[in-house]
Parts: C-alpha cells; sequence; structure tokens
C-alpha cells in the first residue's frame, strides 16, 4: 500500500446494535395503579402470551422478610422451582444474564423503570410525580370509561393508543402486535 492512499476498506460490515432496555431487549412497565392490580395483569398476560416463548416477571416485594442469613449469596431449591437470594446491588449488566432467556420482561413500573410502557390511569394513584418514568408510552389503560386523562399527562399521552383495564385480550393482542 502507497503511504497517504485514501483506504476506505472495513474489514466487517456496520452493524447497529439492538436497543435494549435494563433488563431485557422488551420489557413493558405497567404504571399508575396499585401494585396488586399490576400482579394480576401480568399474570394475565403471562398466560396469554405464552407463544411469545418465556416472559419474566420483576417486581418488587412489600413485605420482604429480614434475613438473618450473612452470605450476600445464597441459592435455595424450592423443588418446583429455584431462588437465589442476594445481598447488594445489581446494575443494568447484572440483571440482563438472567433475563436474556425471555422473549418479553413485565415491569411493575411503580417500583422499576423499562424502556416502554403502559400508563394506567386509575384515580386510586396519582402519576404525577412519576411523569420521568413515562419516557416511551406504548398504551393507555383506563380503568373506567368515565376516568379522564389528567391534565399533566394529556400531552405526553396524545397520540398514544388507549383500552380500558378490562379489555385483557385486547391488551394481550397490543402487545403481540407490538412485539
Amino acid at each position: 500500500m502507497i503511504s497517504g492512499e485514501n483506504n476506505n476498506h472495513q474489514k466487517h460490515a456496520k452493524l447497529k446494535r439492538p436497543t435494549t432496555g435494563h433488563f431485557n431487549r422488551n420489557e413493558v412497565a405497567i404504571l399508575g395503579t396499585p401494585c396488586g392490580n399490576i400482579k394480576q395483569l401480568c399474570k394475565y398476560l403471562v398466560n396469554s402470551l405464552d407463544s411469545l416463548g418465556k416472559i419474566g416477571f420483576v417486581d418488587a416485594d412489600h413485605k420482604a422478610e429480614a434475613t438473618e442469613d450473612a452470605q450476600n449469596l445464597s441459592f435455595t431449591d424450592k423443588i418446583s422451582f429455584r431462588r437465589f437470594d442476594y445481598k447488594g446491588d445489581f446494575n443494568k449488566f447484572e440483571f440482563k444474564p438472567f433475563f436474556n432467556q425471555c422473549g418479553l420482561v413485565l415491569v411493575n413500573g411503580n417500583h422499576f423503570r423499562a424502556s416502554a410502557q403502559i400508563v394506567v390511569i386509575d384515580p386510586k394513584k396519582s402519576l404525577e410525580h412519576k411523569l420521568d418514568r413515562i419516557s416511551n408510552p406504548l398504551l393507555v389503560l383506563r380503568m373506567t370509561e368515565d376516568v379522564e386523562i389528567p391534565d399533566y399527562l394529556r400531552s405526553r399521552l396524545e397520540g398514544v393508543p388507549k383500552l380500558l383495564w378490562q379489555q385483557e385480550q385486547e391488551i394481550s393482542t397490543f402487545i403481540k402486535g407490538w412485539m
């Protein structure tokens, strides 16, 4: 090669890296309603979306037991499932190996962030202090037909599809289409 030549040769094609979230490439947080409602909807979705493969669920335990164990990591075989207990914080790189096997991860958005969100409009829970968690709303669920979207959310949710909380089959169909 002659010195000074313009070399545009590229050894490998420039591939675009996939966009990943905190837990998985396909993660959806559900926020705006009490945690029991979120868990109920996720249970339905896990059963109705089983054709998508394994589905993960991320939640917080409001009634977590204090552990006396001195170890930082423990494994328990519960016969029908296995459990790791870990004392410490996970960063985004440590979470992903656990959820890589999943085609979808559903996240309790009241406690954790995800790259996409299903926003629930529920008079029982205000989202005014969680606006920073609504970065990529995919779907709006209203608890009842007469529930209006609050003014502080209206512009953020403009153009986002809307369904009723009770329309579980339609919610499932929407997520399949999004995937």
